[in-house]
């Protein structure tokens, strides 16, 4: 997207706009939007400082002036009928889900996406630069590791638990 259309549908937002009306309103394909949108969500919520991630925040901020606007109306009007219907639109703007990009719709648990996007870096394709393949693989390869040295630790204890089981029926049947 452009920055126009971004700001465009910022616009939208903070007029309470429902988030894929925000970009129909802008006349934004739905799944440039959501693309760039759950790019931005993932690009902030690893610390990137890119275009995507500021219209994340944007979008964040603009929902909060709304939701902001709307309570402080509803504190004005306290009493009133309107002052639960404007509670009620601060719970529906509230919960309304985010956009996914088509590859989160997909299901594939997360280790498995980070795995997907290491092997298409190794491929020459992919998003991530040498330097990030190379953190987000060893601590890819350690949470692996924390993996597989918890369920070892759990196998132990049931194993111990099994052998307990066994002992404490072995010692009932000889008495």
């Amino acid at each position: 997207m452009t920055p126009e259309q971004r700001e465009a549908i910022v616009n939208n937002r903070v007029g309470g706009a429902k988030l894929l009306d925000c970009a129909k309103m802008a006349r934004v394909p739905v799944e440039a939007f959501r693309s760039d949108y759950a790019a931005g969500r993932n690009d902030f919520s690893r610390g990137k400082d890119t275009p995507e991630a500021k219209f994340y925040c944007d979008m964040a901020e603009a929902a909060s002036v709304y939701v902001s606007n709307l309570r402080a109306q509803a504190e004005a009007t306290a009493g009133a009928r309107i002052s639960s219907d404007l509670m009620k639109l601060v719970e529906d703007f509230e919960s309304e889900a985010e956009p996914l990009a088509h590859e989160e719709e997909s299901g594939r648990a997360p280790s498995l996406r980070i795995h997907d996007d290491l092997e298409a870096h190794k491929r020459g394709g992919g998003d991530l630069t040498d330097e990030e393949a190379a953190d987000v693989a060893a601590k890819f390869e350690a949470f692996q590791r924390a993996g597989l040295e918890a369920f070892n630790a759990m196998m132990d204890v049931e194993a111990r638990r099994r052998e307990e089981r066994r002992a404490a029926e072995a010692a009932t049947g000889r008495d």
